[in-house]
């Protein structure tokens, strides 16, 4: 993937297919949109490129109004190359970018890109103003030679994925949430600073982080966390908060207990990956409570980071055609399906044999209707299982039968059935679903996928 900073260093050498915007997060929205666009660039022979404004447009046209950031913006271009996109122009907004005429925006891009296909949602504009929307992009496009690619937004739980709704979501402390939304776990940047050293008395030594100011950090609590350093990733409990026990008016700190750790890493750089919140900050009366708290705290969070995969029980392999594959940290299926209905019915008992192991013991007490629109089949299935996590998610309810009543690329009509999540043991909390290796192919038998979840 190239990188570039400012349009001014790239020739219109090769067809581009091309989206803009800020793409904080690279969330599940952004993947609806550019995973597609890759796909189809490629197929095509041309090349999908990305200009992506930063600082947040915001900061300079509501400057009193603070911008909270989902990535950074090295993480942001990290991520978007991992969708496919070839070239990331980093395009700084300013107040003289602000100000550009849509036209002139057009022409100063098309002058350095040599744009075939703009894509975009419904809603998207350029240019000072906002003047440059859909129709009058399409009107420039006869005359600069590029044609306009509308994609409607992706929609989970019925509300559109947007980075505004993640950041709620963060906010309230909500990880399971917004890890759906993401398409992957919520993560933090920062580098490790000297602190007050009360961990370590209390015999659980913290790594006291600072992070950068923009980025989004979750609500005050306790988290089962993991965090990379130097390219290793170890388990965790991380806590957020003002130490209230000790602290009365305390500055709000990060604090990342690392197990079985005992490296010296002050001033190295590292990001905390949040998996599970466990509580809310509390306040103890004796350190001797928030010690026991603590162990507590400890043996909770190794539980849910700890968690191995196990063989997928098979009562009637015949009945349903999928197998768990092995996929670096995260967990696959392997679907098959007679036809397309069968197998997103397939994709989605898949799925949830691996969150609850007496999937077959679930009975049919509630039932949902689910109706989703997408641009291709891939997209389609990740909405789909996306959705059935949500719902678990938001209304704690698991699903054992699967009936699709109309299916196409690009449309979905289906009823899930299940019941309280209460009532079962779940296996495997599995955050979302992922692009990762996803295709849908076509084979003698019928039809198969690779399904990658994030867990």
């Amino acid at each position: 993937m190239k990188v570039v900073r400012g349009l001014t260093k790239l020739t219109p050498d090769v067809d581009v297919w091309l989206a803009i915007g800020k793409f904080d997060g690279v969330h599940l929205g952004h993947h609806y949109l550019l995973a597609p666009m890759a796909k189809a660039a490629h197929a095509n022979g041309a090349q999908c490129a990305v200009v992506t404004l930063h600082p947040n447009p915001l900061e300079v046209l509501a400057p009193d109004r603070r911008v909270a950031y989902l990535t950074t913006l090295d993480e942001r271009v990290q991520r978007l190359g991992d969708l496919g996109v070839d070239t990331v122009v980093v395009l700084k907004f300013d107040a003289r970018v602000a100000q550009t005429p849509a036209r002139r925006f057009v022409e100063m891009i098309t002058a350095h890109v040599r744009v075939k296909q703009l894509w975009a949602g419904p809603g998207f504009a350029l240019g000072k103003g906002r003047e440059g929307d859909i129709e009058f992009l399409r009107n420039l496009g006869q005359e600069f030679g590029y044609s306009v690619r509308i994609v409607e937004p992706l929609r989970v739980g019925g509300q559109v994925v947007s980075g505004t709704r993640i950041r709620g979501l963060l906010h309230a402390g909500r990880i399971s949430e917004a890890s759906v939304l993401l398409g992957r776990l919520p993560t933090l940047p920062g580098q490790v600073v000297p602190g007050s050293s009360r961990g370590h008395d209390l015999g659980y030594p913290t790594a006291n982080i600072d992070s950068p100011q923009e980025v989004v950090v979750p609500a005050n609590g306790i988290y089962a966390v993991r965090v990379e350093i130097e390219s290793e990733v170890f388990d965790g409990v991380a806590s957020i908060g003002v130490r209230p026990t000790f602290e009365s008016d305390g500055e709000r700190t990060i604090e990342v207990h690392i197990f079985d750790f005992e490296r010296d890493i002050y001033g190295a750089e590292l990001t905390v990956e949040f998996v599970q919140r466990l509580r809310d900050e509390m306040r103890f009366t004796s350190a001797d409570a928030l010690i026991t708290q603590m162990d507590e705290d400890a043996a909770n969070a190794h539980s849910i980071l700890g968690r191995e995969p196990t063989p997928m029980a098979t009562t009637n392999p015949g009945a349903f055609e999928f197998e768990e594959i092995a996929h670096t940290a995260d967990v696959g299926l392997r679907v098959h399906g007679q036809d397309l209905a069968a197998l997103f019915a397939n994709a989605a008992r898949g799925m949830w044999t691996l969150i609850v192991p007496e999937i077959d013991a679930v009975e049919a007490e509630l039932t949902r209707e689910v109706a989703l629109q997408a641009m291709d089949g891939e997209v389609l299935l990740v909405d789909w299982l996306s959705e059935l996590l949500y719902l678990h998610e938001t209304e704690h309810e698991v699903y054992s039968e699967f009936v699709v009543h109309e299916i196409s690329p690009t449309h979905l009509r289906a009823e899930v059935r299940g019941s309280r999540a209460q009532q079962h043991t779940l296996r495997k909390h599995i955050k979302a679903v992922t692009f990762n290796d996803l295709s849908i192919e076509e084979t003698d038998e019928g039809v198969t996928a690779t399904v990658v979840f994030d867990v």
